[in-house]
């Protein structure tokens, strides 16, 4: 209850009610969290220093880890879910509006039992420093992102990309390095 009153707080009085809130908690003080950002697990998660995001983004992790490095911005409406897994953002990452990021998926293997009761498979997603990660980007459980990486707007990433690299497409491959040209 107490959360959901933190989050609704607007305006300047809000960010400045939570701050102080999460600077308590967090243990610094350079970070901005404006009204309607909704954080389930706490104890679980970190975050680092000159962390921004704008409204709407969700971050869970009620039994799992979530770690966000120094620098990284969120726009608009961000999901990031840990929940049962890992997930590590690096530091200097930008990550552009309706960017999803899962930790968990559901299992579906056995073919005589509902999807629904075959529990989830929880693999680690792991975001070098540096990765600029474009608007309405899915990024899969079991992916490890390279330093300096980009991937495209609307990309799917589904398998580990490298350091350097340009990654688009459903499912995402690698485009290019980045630095050269097409």
């Amino acid at each position: 209850m107490i959360h959901f009153l933190l989050r609704m707080l607007p305006g300047y009085l809000g960010i400045l009610i939570r701050k102080y809130i999460y600077s308590r908690y967090f243990h610094h003080k350079k970070f901005v969290i404006p009204e309607n950002v909704t954080i389930i697990g706490l104890k679980n998660i970190e975050i680092g220093n000159n962390f921004r995001t704008c409204p709407n983004t969700k971050m869970f992790s009620t039994n799992g880890k979530l770690k966000i490095g120094n620098n990284v911005f969120f726009n608009y409406d961000c999901f990031i879910s840990a929940d049962g897994s890992q997930i590590v953002i690096g530091d200097n990452c930008l990550f552009g509006n309706n960017v999803t990021v899962y930790g968990v998926n559901h299992n579906y293997a056995d073919r005589c039992r509902l999807i629904s009761e075959q529990g989830y498979e929880n693999k680690p997603v792991i975001i070098g420093n540096d990765v600029w990660v474009g608007a309405g980007a899915i990024i899969l459980p079991g992916v490890t992102i390279g330093n300096k990486s980009v991937i495209a707007a609307g990309a799917i990433v589904t398998k580990d990309v490298p350091d350097f690299a340009v990654a688009a497409g459903v499912p995402a491959r690698v485009i290019k390095e980045r630095g050269t040209s097409m």
